[in-house]
């Protein structure tokens, strides 16, 4: 495949996976076009009166060949944690993961779960929907304790209408494991993200910027029109023809901007659900916890976890003080009060996380419309149609939006440095 100037590979979003995709290109074979001032997508950070912010927690879970590539672009710059986590039930702090430290609950709760885990010793997994994998994973008491109240609260959606095929990140303990919790043993180094790194300055928004160093990225320059048909995209006034289409965008949004799209493939698209969240950052005088995030399952807290982003690294919060973020899920922006702020902060003061409102010198909201994708046998049956129509036309939807699943930073930059591979092996020069 001969590429000239006008049919070069276009390269949709200048986040973690179009970066990764761009930097094992060569420069003149691609172009990258980004919606926004800056690239990084929701990878970036903001320092505001002293504080370092990020788009919520940002952490890097890396192993192998991707540690090895991001230590190369950021030498000396990673900060390894081993992961402090905790979950507030009942009124106590207890340790991460719920299904091995319940046992640190009131003892009807701790003996509610336990017989729920061993009854279900000799059962098959149901993967029909999240509610009968959680029952048959983990028994009814830690599934009435916390896996329902806390996905719910997170995605907005009743368990039964989740499908179970993104459970590969929850940690399945056996049954001796849930019986040394359950007696008080702490097992809280185990999951994905026991581990994990942190830059060592910047905040998070210095791997994009470490990516991007050498890749040549035409910011504030929306994908507005696609014709598919014809391998054509259109930029403010300008039209690009491109061989293949590397497209970051939120698959809805892309489907939208296809001109010729089948109406099957619009509707489709349409049936795609997902929650935003709004990320309250909060810069606090004084010292707050020293967990790195802590879970909030029950409902009379608004907020479904909150992360403390001076334990991970300290010159996130001036010294003496304290910088949070605070995740809170909705559908439509509307589904929260106007009075959420000063509500999520009350609940904090509450929960012992903050002493006093008073304490809380900065506040910023960020909204993140589409923050995770909403995993229901509907996106199953609309992916199916979908991504068979874009592999048809040359268009390569990757990343956490982009193919509406969830993805963590580390997978992003895989899949990015995969595709950019295959792809620079079919370019002849």
């Amino acid at each position: 495949m001969n590429l000239d100037a006008k049919n070069k590979i276009i390269i949709a979003g200048a986040g973690l996976s179009g970066l990764a995709t761009a930097s094992v290109l060569p420069q003149n074979s691609f172009m990258l076009f980004e919606s926004e001032a800056e690239p990084g997508g929701l990878c970036r950070s903001i320092r505001h009166e002293g504080y370092t912010f990020d788009y919520t927690g940002h952490l890097l879970h890396l192993k192998g060949e991707m540690l090895e590539w991001v230590e190369k672009l950021m030498p000396n710059n990673l900060i390894v944690q081993k992961r402090r986590a905790y979950v507030f039930s009942h009124g106590r702090m207890i340790d991460y993961p719920f299904q091995l430290h319940f046992g640190q609950l009131p003892n009807g709760v701790r003996d509610e779960c336990l017989c729920g885990f061993e009854e279900i010793q000799d059962s098959k997994i149901d993967i029909t929907n999240f509610a009968t994998w959680s029952k048959t994973t983990f028994g009814k008491g830690i599934t009435k304790y916390f896996m329902r109240p806390y996905n719910e609260k997170l995605f907005r959606t009743k368990l039964e209408e989740l499908s179970a095929d993104a459970v590969q990140y929850i940690p399945r303990p056996n049954l001796e494991e849930v019986r040394q919790g359950a007696l008080g043993k702490r097992m809280t180094h185990v999951g994905y993200n026991a581990e994990f790194r942190y830059p060592a300055e910047g905040g998070i928004g210095v791997l994009p910027q470490a990516l991007s160093r050498e890749i040549k990225i035409i910011t504030s320059a929306k994908i507005e029109k696609i014709i598919a048909d014809e391998k054509k995209i259109s930029v403010g006034k300008e039209w690009f023809s491109y061989s293949s289409l590397v497209s970051t965008i939120p698959l809805p949004e892309l489907i939208k901007s296809i001109a010729d799209a089948p109406s099957e493939i619009s509707s489709a698209a349409s049936s795609l659900e997902a929650v935003g969240v709004l990320c309250l950052n909060l810069g606090i005088e004084g010292k707050t916890s020293s967990a790195h995030w802590i879970y909030f399952p029950e409902q009379e807290f608004p907020f479904y976890r909150v992360g403390f982003y001076h334990n991970i690294a300290p010159y996130s919060a001036p010294p003496g003080k304290s910088s949070l973020y605070v995740e809170i899920s909705y559908k439509k922006r509307t589904d929260l009060p106007k009075e959420i702020v000063e509500q999520a902060i009350e609940k904090l003061v509450s929960a012992g996380i903050i002493k006093d409102e008073k304490k809380v010198e900065v506040r910023q909201k960020l909204w993140i419309d589409n923050a995770y994708a909403i995993h229901n046998s509907i996106r199953k049956q609309a992916l199916d149609t979908i991504l068979p129509f874009l592999k048809s036309k040359d268009i390569i939807p990757i990343g956490r939006f982009g193919r509406w699943t969830y993805t963590s930073m580390g997978e992003a930059l895989l899949e990015g440095r995969e595709i950019g591979i295959k792809l620079s092996n079919s370019i002849s020069t």
